[in-house]
């Protein structure tokens, strides 16, 4: 409200005046409640009690800042309006004061009062929030405005809901935003009737949603936040999931009325809303929540190979992991050589609810003979063709070196997100397991028996140790590698002279791997004739024969032996007897 300054700064000098009070000094105006048809209505003061009622006094002026002119002098103490007849349909502007038969008392103006209309109520925001509807507006600036109506659009047209006092905030606890949008205004009132213009409509967002089941989406669908005057900035997607804390989903722009939520889960509750923010303020407007799990065709989006070695069989064997609650129309396991295409070579049985956890082992594949990569396929009920990551078990070579060594060579186990501590490599003898040792690489050196050549092929297996992270949390498994073999060749030294009565006294060929399947080695004199046979390769010829011992000389040997590989040697040449 506005003062009449000059009188308050003769007032204000007067109060600072030695020994004077305000109780003993001031006389109180009337309060100017508000004007109708060009009357104004007042109430009347309390505390004027230095003297007799003298009259009341009305000032008006055509502007604000005066000049005021005294229109009405009124003698009746109990009188509370005035009928300006002289207004003329113009905006006039008053304000009031007491006169008693008070000598040197000083009388206060009453704020001044104007006959302008109220102005329109411009609303801040209309929101919703606990599934009620929330207005704010500023403060109006007509003094005589001590109330506000709000007005709501209902079927039967738009009507007053509630009248305010003292307050810019409104909770429509009767509207229903989830139904549809409802609509407001606001108009500031006086104690006269007198009310604002309506102003341009607020409505809230109401927002709607559907899900397609194929497409596993949640579409939402709003009506515009409208009438603000700086303009809608930008519209933001909220979500929570599973009753937690609501989140950023996206960022829109401001003409948006629609947005699809993608890849949605069957088993996860979702709680939506759309929040729009004015253009250079800080007001903000948030739709109706929508809260929903929806229903859609559940993919086995957790698809996944956690495990794959060779059994005892043996065999490679694959473990994987689905949705038990996806909804499957065919679902198999599909083998490849490495760089071939993928072929189904088993159907899965898709019964509902799934076996979360799943095994097979497969019986057409020789885990020795090349690697294998093996891929979990199917395909759900809207028609999607759906496949896990490939894997592959450890493929293990061995090969024989010819310095009496094997080589072990292997591919890395393969299995989406494994992470490999390590590889330990175990020499196989019959049922026992003989550990060799651990190593991060995919290449290890053994030297059977200590460096003698083994009479059997030496085999061997990798075992694999990893980490890897599943929905139910991190497992550590062990995937084992195929058998590989390594047999040393026959490899066969034969001397070229031996002395009977030195060191080297006994003539015979050294043959290595042991375990020959046949041995046969003869000696002959310079004619033809044989004088020494055997099959045992530990007998060697000490130069003698059956007349007695061997002259000096040149003989011929021939050896025939098989291999405990079946490979079969043939070899002759000549020794130096010396005597």
């Amino acid at each position: 409200m506005k003062r009449i300054w000059i009188t308050l700064v003769a007032v204000l000098g007067w109060m600072s005046l030695p020994g004077v009070t305000e109780a003993q000094n001031l006389l109180y105006p009337p309060e100017l409640t508000c004007i109708k048809n060009d009357t104004l209505f007042w109430d009347l003061p309390t505390g004027n009690t230095c003297g007799p009622f003298q009259a009341r006094l009305l000032f008006g002026s055509l502007q604000p800042g005066g000049p005021y002119q005294l229109i009405a002098t009124i003698t009746d103490p109990n009188q509370t309006s005035y009928h300006h007849a002289s207004a003329g349909n113009q905006v006039w502007y008053y304000y009031m004061q007491s006169s008693h038969q008070c000598p040197g008392f000083v009388r206060l103006s009453s704020d001044t009062l104007s006959g302008a209309p109220i102005p329109r109520v411009i609303l801040a925001a209309v929101t919703v929030n606990g599934g009620h509807v929330q207005l704010s507006w500023p403060a109006s600036q007509a003094t005589q405005a001590d109330r506000y109506i709000i007005y709501r659009n209902t079927p039967g047209g738009t009507v007053p809901i509630d009248t305010v006092f003292g307050t810019t905030t409104y909770t429509d606890t009767t509207a229903n935003p989830d139904s549809r949008s409802e609509i407001y205004y606001v108009l500031a009132a006086d104690a006269c009737g007198n009310t604002s213009l309506f102003d341009v409509l607020h409505q809230t967002i109401h927002l709607q949603e559907t899900v397609d089941p194929c497409a596993r989406t949640i579409d939402l669908s709003w009506n515009p936040y409208v009438n603000w005057t700086g303009g809608v900035d930008r519209q933001e997607v909220w979500v929570s999931r599973q009753g937690g804390q609501a989140q950023l989903l996206a960022t829109l722009d401001p003409s948006a009325t629609s947005y699809s939520i993608p890849d949605v889960d069957a088993q996860t509750s979702y709680c939506v809303t759309i929040r729009a923010f004015e253009a250079g303020t800080a007001s903000e407007s948030r739709s109706n929540e929508r809260c929903l799990t929806p229903d859609i065709i559940q993919p086995p989006r957790q698809m996944q190979i956690k495990y794959i070695g060779v059994n005892a069989t043996p065999e490679i064997e694959l473990e994987w992991i689905w949705e038990p609650y996806a909804e499957l129309e065919l679902a198999g396991i599909a083998r490849r050589e490495t760089g071939g295409v993928f072929q189904p070579i088993q159907p899965v049985t898709v019964t509902m609810p799934l076996l979360a956890v799943n095994t097979y082992a497969d019986p057409g594949a020789d885990p020795s003979a090349r690697r294998w990569e093996y891929q979990v396929f199917a395909r759900d009920l809207c028609g999607q063709d759906w496949q896990s990551a490939p894997a592959a078990p450890v493929w293990l070579r061995a090969t024989a070196r010819p310095d009496q060594m094997n080589e072990l060579v292997w591919t890395p186990l393969f299995i989406d997100g494994a992470i490999i501590e390590n590889y330990e490599v175990f020499e196989r003898r019959g049922n026992l397991i003989l550990p060799l040792g651990q190593t991060t690489d995919t290449f290890f050196l053994h030297t059977p028996e200590d460096g003698l050549p083994s009479q059997e092929a030496v085999c061997y297996e990798v075992e694999a140790t990893y980490r890897i992270a599943l929905p139910g949390g991190t497992e550590r498994r062990i995937s084992r590698s195929n058998r590989a073999c390594a047999r040393q060749e026959i490899r066969v030294w034969v001397p070229n002279a031996f002395a009977p009565r030195g060191i080297n006294n006994e003539f015979k060929p050294l043959v290595v791997p042991a375990g020959l399947t046949r041995y046969a080695f003869s000696v002959f004199n310079r004619w033809g004739g044989e004088i020494f046979r055997s099959t045992d390769p530990a007998m060697g010829w000490t130069g003698k024969t059956d007349a007695g011992e061997a002259l000096s000389g040149i003989y011929v040997w021939t050896l025939d032996l098989t291999g405990p590989d079946g490979k079969t040697i043939s070899a002759s040449g000549t020794v130096m007897l010396v005597r």
